[in-house]
């Protein structure tokens, strides 16, 4: 069930959603669908809207839709940067400080359409560092599993990395 969150009064606001693969099943629609009805039931206004396809953990150098939201913030001194789940943003820790830092210093907020860290609150960084530790602990399982895999490969003398043409 999506809880809808959202400020008190009107505000403008710049989206943002991601998706890691084209054919991910959390479509750019879905996330558009609940961004809308969060704006909608606020009586807020979308200025700029940006989606794109990327890795979870892409740097930011591979985060174009990403970087273009962010400068859209300060272009259109929107209030709200909103999200519809705050993985949206990936499993990257950094890229993860570096949005918040980025809309804290343009004097925007953080919204989440589900609600989960969103807002600027204590309990809201609360809430984000804690999402933030889980997804940097999802990434070192994740890290350590492929590497007991290449071990294994190792060890049986199987060949490693993608199959040779010939």
């Amino acid at each position: 069930m999506i809880r809808i969150c959202y400020p008190k009064v009107m505000a403008n606001v710049v989206t943002y959603s991601r998706r890691s693969t084209s054919a991910q099943d959390v479509s750019f629609d879905l996330q558009a669908e609940a961004m809308a009805a969060w704006v909608e039931a606020g009586g807020h206004t979308v200025v700029s809207a940006h989606h794109e396809t990327a890795s979870r953990v892409a740097p930011m150098d591979e985060r174009p839709a990403l970087a273009d939201a962010l400068l859209a913030l300060q272009e259109h001194r929107a209030d709200v940067f909103l999200l519809w789940r705050l993985d949206r943003l990936g499993g990257d820790p950094v890229v993860q400080a570096l949005v918040e830092r980025e809309v804290e210093r343009v004097g925007a907020s953080l919204a989440v359409v589900d609600g989960a860290g969103g807002g600027t609150g204590p309990t809201a960084q609360l809430v984000r560092d804690v999402l933030t530790a889980v997804a940097r602990f999802e990434r070192s399982v994740i890290q350590a599993r492929a590497r007991a895999q290449i071990a294994t490969r190792r060890r049986q003398g199987l060949a490693l990395g993608p199959a040779p043409f010939g």
